[in-house]
């Protein structure tokens, strides 16, 4: 399993970006590989509010596009 690696210097061009790619596997609906990458270099560090909720954001529409059980039960 990867490890999450957290960092403080995480900006929110790389947020944005990785919102991007994320967008593209969810709506290709491929859900695990969008979760592993929502999930990657989280912003725990951080003190700046916009970059934690746009982290957030980002988390939260790949598991609101996870409905049908066999969908999560496959991503689990």
């Amino acid at each position: 399993m990867a490890e999450l690696v957290s960092s403080a210097d995480v900006t929110i061009d790389e947020i944005n970006a990785r919102g991007a790619e994320v967008a593209k596997l969810v709506s290709s609906k491929a859900f695990v590989p969008a979760l592993l990458k929502a999930l990657e270099k989280p912003p725990l560090q951080t003190k700046d509010a916009k970059i934690k909720e746009a982290n957030r954001d980002i988390v939260f529409k790949v598991l609101e596009n996870i409905t049908a059980d066999a969908q999560i039960s496959t991503s689990c």
